[in-house]
Parts: C-alpha cells; structure tokens; sequence
C-alpha cells in the first residue's frame, strides 16, 4: 500500500511553504485557532483520492499520524529543516515513515471490518 500517490502529494496539512531557514511552532503556523477557540490543522487532500475508500482511509490515516507527531514535537520553535526531514519519504523512524505504516495499518483494519 503505503505508496498510492503517482509523484503527487495526496494531501498536505497545516502552512505549506515551510522555509528550511526559518523556526516554527506547531500552534499558529500549522494549525490555527478556529472562531471558537479551537486549534486546528487543515487538511487538503488531492481530489483523486476521494475516487477510493480504502485510499481516503489511507491518507487521512497517514495525515492525522504526522499531524499528531508535529503536534507534540512542535511545541517550541522547531527549524523548517527539521520538519523537512521528519516528512520526507523513505528514511526509517521519521513522521512520514510512520505515517505510512498508519494509514496501512488503517486500511487493513477497514478491510477485516467489510469482510
């Protein structure tokens, strides 16, 4: 599973133009407080993954683990290289790694449930 996308993010949460150069916390710059206080992470998904259950499963899965590993990571300034590395595919043990094993995981359990 874990590589559903065709070179395209499937989806993208909280400030998209991280700067390498720049420091961030999770509060205000990947999530914002809503109109009644509440703090949240948009999520902005690819339109194609909505032709497929199991792929919306999947990425939101994927997009909530990463989410919720800055959400506790970034609560003091963290460098835009740091994020960068902890997203990036394919290294063992960073956000996104873990993240695809989540939305896998998220899969399989939907697929036991229709059987």
């Amino acid at each position: 599973m874990g590589g559903a996308g065709s070179g395209e993010f499937d989806a993208t949460y909280g400030h998209n133009l991280i700067n390498p150069r720049k420091q961030y916390k999770f509060e205000g710059d990947i999530s914002s407080k809503l109109i009644i206080g509440e703090c949240r992470a948009p999520v902005y998904i690819r339109l194609g993954v909505l032709e497929s259950d199991e792929h919306i499963i999947q990425t939101v899965a994927h997009e909530i683990s990463e989410i919720e590993e800055a959400r506790y990571a970034m609560k003091v300034l963290t460098s835009g290289r740091t994020f960068l590395d902890k997203t990036r595919p394919n290294i063992k043990g960073n956000w996104h790694y873990d993240a695809v094993i989540a939305g896998d995981q998220a899969v399989n359990a939907f697929r036991t449930r229709i059987k």
